[in-house]
């Protein structure tokens, strides 16, 4: 059956009942949710241009209201070491294609020093 129906969370696909039928006011109200959280983080906006926003986006619509974010320690911990094994898939690459490293500093009101090291190459942008 996979073969004829498209998952829910693919870009064009048939809309449920649900959101097929929802007002324009839902809608409105989970945007502004969202743009107070990104106002609040300070978040470039390029950031919706990357290739996992969406994606982000579509797997929490597909769990549905049943879906609860991350906390501060499953971020840090569990999903961090699962990313962290991700990235090896972008390193090995390094040493075959090569890659650009850039650096961006700056200091903080207490005159602390922050140097932020991102690594570019095919597979794609690794913040260090």
């Amino acid at each position: 059956m996979s073969n004829f129906f498209a998952p829910r969370t693919t870009p064009r696909s048939q809309p449920d009942n649900k959101s097929a039928l929802a007002t324009k006011e839902p809608k409105d109200a989970a945007d502004l949710a969202v743009g107070r959280w990104w106002f609040d983080c300070n978040i470039p906006f390029n950031a919706t241009r990357t290739k996992n926003f969406q994606s982000m986006a579509d797997a929490i619509s597909a769990v549905g209201l049943r879906y609860k974010m991350p906390s501060y320690h499953d971020l840090h911990g569990k999903i961090l070491g699962k990313i962290a094994d991700f990235m090896e898939h972008y390193k090995s690459c390094w040493s075959l294609t090569g890659c650009s490293i850039t650096a961006d500093g700056w200091t903080d009101e207490k005159q602390r020093t922050l140097i932020n090291f991102l690594v570019y190459c095919p597979k794609g942008v690794m913040f260090l």
